[in-house]
């Protein structure tokens, strides 16, 4: 801090009063190549990040807002929600993170975008916010605590949206499945969004976003949406990741908020269906059952009726002389699940 000239101290103040909010985003790319770190690794892509707020768009108009990060990274979730908001002025906001350095970032961020942020490093008592917006460390399965401290951050009325690796919608150990069960039996969970995988630079994971309330104690119908679709996927217009559009951002938070069934796209499926499926939140899991199911009666009726109008070979048709009958486990694996 003794610099052997007072012209390049000169110089930095000079540079640092043209500064303006927006320049904060080249600020951070230079940060991430100074360091050498993963641009995903603490930062939430533009698409995902947009996604996330405008799934509280309407939850957040109805007054004063308390939005929380438990896990802020580098404060741009926080920040969609302050600078989309109608009246800043309302919002609160608080932004945790265990890791110091990233937390005094994601302070810088959230100054930039004009929001007076509360940091904390160390988890606070239970706050009880309006809103909670997070993009939670991956890996170790710990999704079901990360989603437990979530609801319980939450006003009575509040709302929290959280991503989640595909995975945790879907996962058969026994701490997930019986989290899962436990949200669903308790009306915990609204809506469950697949995004596109390749969403992340350098990593073709999938995500989903999940929208949660405070438990209400009766399970309720969850609406399922399949977005995977979506966007322009890595190679189209020099983006090596796969990208949402404003419109496709719109569908997908207009669809949520009408809690409206779009067959291939979006569902709203029953408690029991979900407890017939192992309690699976995983939204493409679901698309197909749109369709009207036939019997098994109905569907042998319809199988034959094809085959009496075909001309098969002789050694389908007949006696001792066809081919034997073979179990397909038999033969080949066979795994039942999600793929």
């Amino acid at each position: 801090m003794r610099p052997r000239a007072f012209e390049p101290v000169r110089k930095v103040f000079e540079l640092t009063a043209r500064l303006l909010p927006n320049d904060f985003d080249r600020l951070r790319a230079a940060y991430m190549r100074q360091v050498h770190v993963r641009d995903d690794a603490i930062y939430t892509p533009a698409s995902i990040t947009h996604t996330m707020v405008a799934l509280l768009a309407d939850h957040a108009a109805k007054g004063n807002a308390t939005v929380y990060d438990p896990f802020a990274r580098f404060g741009e979730l926080l920040g969609g929600f302050f600078r989309g908001h109608a009246d800043p002025a309302a919002v609160q906001v608080s932004a945790e993170n265990p890791r110091a350095a990233e937390l005094r970032l994601a302070g810088m961020w959230l100054a930039a975008a004009g929001a007076h942020a509360e940091l904390a490093v160390t988890s606070s008592p239970p706050i009880e916010a309006t809103c909670v917006l997070t993009n939670p460390p991956f890996g170790n399965k710990d999704e079901p605590a990360w989603l437990r401290r979530c609801i319980a951050s939450l006003a009575e009325d509040g709302r929290a949206v959280v991503l989640m690796p595909y995975g945790a919608g879907f996962r058969s150990d026994a701490k997930a499945y019986d989290f899962r069960r436990e949200l669903v039996e308790n009306g915990a969970v609204l809506a469950v969004v697949a995004l596109p995988a390749q969403m992340f630079p350098g990593t073709s994971i999938g995500v989903c976003i999940w929208l949660l309330q405070q438990p209400t104690g009766r399970a309720a119908p969850v609406q399922l949406v399949d977005a995977r679709t979506l966007g322009r996927p890595p190679g189209t217009q020099r983006h090596d990741v796969h990208i949402l559009n404003a419109a496709d951002i719109a569908t997908i938070a207009t669809t949520v908020a009408a809690s409206e069934c779009r067959p291939g796209f979006s569902i709203l499926v029953n408690p029991d269906e979900i407890r017939a499926h192992g309690y699976s939140l995983h939204p493409p899991e679901y698309q197909d059952r749109t369709l009207a199911p036939a019997s098994a009666e109905a569907a042998r009726a319809e199988l034959d009726a094809l085959f009496a109008d075909s001309d098969p070979p002789s050694y389908m048709t007949g006696g001792d002389e066809g081919w034997p009958p073979r179990r397909l486990g038999d033969l080949c694996d066979i795994r039942a699940g999600v793929p």
